[in-house]
């Protein structure tokens, strides 16, 4: 083999070498990439499990809160009717007593 030929042989086999190098590298990089999406696919896996699981805790809170304002509001109406109910009496007493119908008690 001649001297520029031997020289040439060289420079592929290190060229070669280099490739073989980054190839290596890439593919350590790539290895270490997927298993970091693995890991990215559980997290994401875990919180649209806890995104769901809230989700549905905030529904059953909602209708929960639902049912307990149309409960409050039947007690208020209760409450409301007695108060007026005995605004009304209240109200027949004073009349009552203004008149002198208290039974002959004046």
């Amino acid at each position: 083999m001649t001297e520029p030929e031997n020289d040439r042989l060289e420079r592929i086999e290190r060229l070669v070498e280099e490739i073989s190098q980054r190839v290596s590298s890439n593919t350590k990089a790539i290895e270490a990439n997927s298993q970091a999406i693995a890991a990215n696919r559980a997290d994401i896996a875990t919180a649209l499990s806890a995104i769901e699981r809230l989700a549905n805790s905030q529904l059953q809170s909602a209708q929960i809160a639902e049912r307990q304002q149309g409960a409050a509001n039947a007690i208020l109406g209760t409450i409301n009717a007695a108060l007026e109910q005995q605004g009304r009496l209240v109200d027949y007493l004073m009349r009552r007593d203004r008149h002198g119908n208290n039974n002959g008690l004046n």
